[in-house]
């Protein structure tokens, strides 16, 4: 009976986990030295939800709706944190994003790329702070033109 018990559950798990066994080129930053990601499955965030309307209102009422492929990546490593941000930017330019943002101030810096297909968008964001600490996010989500411009111009 256990041993039954033991495999529906592998088995549960391997089914839940294959909706993140796509490829997507953002990945190869988990094979650098000294950086940590998380990536959390689209199976995942249907069961969290998205478009909460607490959330919406601490960023300007903007409604990002139905989040996919979620990558984290970081490090706070000076030698892995500038391989870190040259291969995100590279990744981003090889897979048709443009940039939308680039900001700098007092040391830190945040660079906002953007890749639109259809209703989707897929961002990828990558900021390090005057303390080392780089990291770049990854997502695809629904969000409108208009609230991706609010996003993006910070108002």
């Amino acid at each position: 009976m256990k041993l039954k018990t033991l495999l529906l559950a592998l088995e549960a798990v391997a089914v839940m986990c294959s909706c993140s066994f796509r490829s997507h080129p953002v990945k190869a930053l988990g094979h650098l030295e000294d950086v940590h990601h998380v990536h959390i499955p689209n199976w995942v965030m249907a069961l969290v939800g998205t478009g909460n309307k607490e959330y919406s209102k601490d960023i300007d009422n903007i409604e990002i709706k139905s989040i996919r492929d979620l990558y984290v990546y970081g490090t706070d490593n000076e030698k892995s944190a500038g391989a870190l941000c040259d291969k995100a930017r590279q990744i981003a330019k090889n897979n048709g994003y443009e940039l939308a943002l680039k900001a700098r101030e007092d040391g830190e810096h945040a660079d906002i790329y953007v890749k639109q297909r259809g209703k989707r968008t897929s961002l990828m964001i990558i900021g390090k702070d005057s303390d080392g600490e780089t990291s770049v996010v990854s997502m695809c989500a629904k969000i409108s033109a208009g609230d991706l411009s609010k996003l993006i111009s910070n108002k």
